[in-house]
């Protein structure tokens, strides 16, 4: 144990500020150039990965493989699936003076947090990109706010309805999907004030805006949803440790108006008992890659896909896992769910933007930001669309082969 403990204080807990503060140290030394510096960092990084693996194979990798432990795992995921799925039931006819929808993500729940003291008795709820068509099945008698949500045609007439009852709606986002509906709808919601949308690193850095919130926990809010969700050059080292811990609880999907609760008291994650989840986060994650990676259905020299339907449980940080799988493997990782008669195929993707336009031909609900994306089709569709990415990938490569010749040519 005392082995195990020296490698953990080593390598789990080793932070980007203690390797800030290691650089700064050798750099005192002794002068060393840009792409010394560069170097020192990637190969810090990897001593770090190399440890948090090392780990990860001496303790955990050995429980995963006990038979009482993973029927104990499948046990404790499958309630987590069936808890999400009657909180989505208990959604639908919802009433409540102010109803609050939000991207059940780090930047969906800090801009609630954000908002919460401006809207008394109100209802939250924390959706997916691909259940905010819940929306229309709610009732606010006063307000309807949304926030960190992809707004679509259908959703947009949603609100325009809602409006022009007397119900004062924001639409509070800075995904540019958002602005891919009609001109005349986009005039109509921007006029009214019910479209608030503006290009910043997070929802709530544009609450923040929006709303002239100033006091220190709010700012410490937005440095947290920034570092979660936006450019990570511009990301603060201030608030890391909040910040793997608020993605670590979200991923989990759990307790997330408690998570709310505690970031408007404290600008921060205080709970011991929410602290403990992520050791559970930490357990769950590593075995659901395990069976991750036993679902891949398609792989191709640009991407792969897996198909989650059949899972008996729910996976825990899917959208981690597939980032990891994609940086292992060179590719692109989609994952598809199966559902009466439809697919609901999510990626991450840096043909996300191309991809989630021009397949709106023959998918419906499709949404995308950054380089992460989505949209829902018939089963019978799925070779079309696999052949579709297929394509936009193989067009992809030659521009950019064509590209390189020309550029070659110049010189």
């Amino acid at each position: 144990m005392s082995k195990l403990f020296k490698i953990r204080k080593g390598g789990i807990e080793k932070s980007t500020e203690d390797l800030v503060r290691k650089l700064q140290e050798e750099l005192a030394k002794k002068e060393v150039s840009l792409s010394e510096l560069e170097k020192r960092i990637k190969e810090l990084e990897a001593e770090n990965d190399a440890l948090q693996e090392r780990i990860k194979k001496e303790t955990i990798y050995p429980l995963i493989n006990n038979s009482f432990l993973r029927a104990l795992l499948n046990y404790l995921l499958e309630l987590y699936e069936e808890s999400k799925k009657n909180y989505y039931r208990g959604i639908a006819g919802a009433k409540a003076e102010t109803i609050v929808f939000a991207h059940k993500d780090a930047d969906g729940v800090c801009s609630t947090a954000l908002i919460e003291k401006l809207y008394k008795n109100a209802e939250f709820f924390y959706v997916s990109q691909s259940k905010r068509d819940l929306i229309t099945k709610v009732f606010p008698e006063e307000n309807f706010v949304a926030l960190d949500l992809v707004l679509d045609q259908k959703l947009a007439e949603h609100l325009r309805n809602l409006y022009e009852i007397g119900i004062k709606v924001k639409w509070i986002d800075h995904h540019r999907g958002s602005l891919e509906i009609s001109e005349d709808l986009l005039k109509y919601l921007k006029n009214n004030e019910i479209l608030i949308w503006k290009d910043t690193k997070s929802t709530a850095s544009l609450c923040c805006e929006y709303f002239n919130l100033k006091d220190s926990i709010t700012k410490r809010i937005c440095l947290i949803a920034d570092r979660c969700d936006g450019d990570l050059s511009k990301r603060t080292s201030e608030v890391e440790k909040d910040s793997i811990v608020l993605k670590k609880l979200v991923w989990l999907g759990t307790s997330l108006n408690e998570i709310r609760k505690e970031l408007v008291n404290y600008g921060s994650i205080e709970s011991k008992n929410l602290q403990e989840r992520v050791k559970v986060f930490d357990l769950l994650t590593v075995y659901s890659k395990k069976i991750f990676k036993e679902n891949l259905i398609v792989d191709t020299k640009y991407f792969q896909v897996y198909d989650l339907t059949n899972l008996k449980h729910h996976l825990v940080g899917i959208r981690k896992i597939a980032s990891q799988i994609a940086s292992e493997e060179g590719k692109d990782v989609y994952t598809i769910y199966r559902e009466k008669g439809e697919i609901n195929l999510r990626g991450k993707t840096r043909l996300a933007r191309e991809i989630f336009i021009q397949i709106s031909d023959i998918c419906r609900n499709s949404y995308w930001h950054g380089n992460v994306g989505g949209c829902t089709f018939p089963q019978e569709k799925l070779d079309d669309v696999l052949n579709f990415l297929e394509k936009l990938y193989k067009k992809e490569e030659l521009d950019r082969n064509i590209k390189i010749v020309i550029d070659t040519l110049k010189i």
